[in-house]
């Protein structure tokens, strides 16, 4: 198995890195080799290939981190320990692409001048990404994991898609308005951070 990621210290990998130092996943990553896959990885807009042999691998970053998950020592804990809760995680990962991912990284781009024709209108992109956080802060009431009592894939996905958002772009204010989202992901960010030297 081999894992290539051409922004090492960006979401992807840190999604991938903690999936996989979780459930005790060797997986380092490496620079692009000499077969075709890897070459074109850098030519494509994916980030990251995950390389299971010849005639199979993964480019999305959710079924990297899925894959990596069922691989490791804490397979149910991760993917949920029943179809319910499994159901419900992969629920949560699609959310989290639809509602935060994109939304934070527009935003993002326009923070750090990186934004393009491309890019989200910020307005907009700031909008959705608060709204989604209120919601967000009614779902986690009472509650410390998007589903079940431990931490899943979900969680960690989401996490890693916040992390620069927490830490650039939502200031204190917002933030008391969303404090289930703030005790949530403010302990999250700290240990994830540690695990993926974000």
């Amino acid at each position: 198995m081999k894992y290539f990621n051409k922004d090492i210290r960006g979401t992807s990998a840190a999604f991938h890195g903690i999936v996989s130092k979780l459930g005790d996943v060797v997986v380092k990553p490496e620079q692009p080799g000499s077969d075709e896959e890897s070459k074109t990885l850098f030519e494509s807009g994916n980030h990251a290939l995950l390389q299971i042999d010849d005639s199979k691998s993964f480019r999305d970053d959710v079924a990297i981190g899925r894959y990596l998950a069922t691989k490791g020592s804490k397979k149910d804990q991760l993917l949920g320990t029943s179809i319910f809760d499994q159901s419900k995680v992969d629920q949560w990962l699609t959310w989290t692409n639809q509602n935060i991912r994109f939304s934070a990284q527009a935003i993002m781009d326009h923070v750090t001048g990186n934004s393009s024709a491309d890019t989200l209108d910020f307005k907009s992109a700031n909008g959705n990404l608060r709204s989604s956080l209120k919601f967000l802060n009614t779902q986690l009431k009472d509650k410390t994991t998007l589903v079940g009592s431990e931490t899943t894939i979900a969680d960690i996905y989401l996490a890693c898609h916040l992390v620069r958002a927490f830490q650039l772009i939502l200031e204190t204010g917002f933030r008391k308005g969303i404090a289930n989202v703030s005790i949530y992901t403010i302990p999250g960010i700290h240990s994830f951070c540690v695990l993926s030297n974000l």
